[in-house]
């Protein structure tokens, strides 16, 4: 995957990193009880990471001793949250990390193993080690183009997004694209 790329469809910012994924291929699509389950699920994620990834700046102040308190406690349940997370993922299988490129519409990523094109499928993204519980995102394979010979570039479309999940993944991308500028400035 082209590690300039900053674009996946049509101009819309991509989050980009080498993260676990599994897909299942499943034959039908599953009934709409099913999806808002899903959905819902995928929302709780998305906040916990978002949560989890929150930093507070230090005041200026150096007698603000409240928002010293909350620095310190935001450490210690952060390293608490990583040790959790670190049990955890000895505990479970974590799939094989894979480049992504990941939208609010839809996503790319590279595989030894490729769906075919239009197959309807669930995609599991890992997106924080330290909270070892997958995002799933229901989706339709638009594309499969060979890389190479052991590897091929999947483009999907995610179908039946909430609003709401729509809007977790942009604000996922969006925190990343300026950390990422935040760094290049440093």
């Amino acid at each position: 995957m082209d590690k300039n790329t900053t674009h996946l469809n049509d101009g819309e910012p991509v989050y980009q990193d080498c993260i676990p994924l599994v897909w299942k291929i499943f034959k039908s699509r599953p009934d709409p009880s099913e999806i808002i389950l899903i959905h819902n699920s995928n929302e709780e994620i998305l906040k916990a990471i978002y949560a989890l990834d929150d930093t507070y700046a230090d005041s200026e102040d150096p007698h603000d001793t409240l928002a010293q308190q909350v620095t310190r406690m935001d450490a210690k349940i952060n390293f608490l949250m990583s040790m959790v997370g670190q049990l955890l993922s000895e505990s479970l299988i974590i799939p094989g990390r894979h480049n992504i490129s990941l939208s609010s519409t839809g996503m790319q990523w590279e595989d030894k193993h490729a769906p075919e094109v239009n197959a309807y499928l669930h995609v599991q993204l890992y997106l924080k080690i330290n909270y070892p519980k997958p995002v799933i995102l229901p989706a339709v394979v638009n594309s499969v183009e060979k890389k190479s010979a052991e590897e091929f570039n999947i483009t999907v479309s995610f179908e039946k997004l909430t609003t709401s999940v729509e809007e977790c993944i942009e604000k996922l991308i969006f925190r990343h694209h300026r950390r990422l500028i935040a760094l290049t400035r440093r």
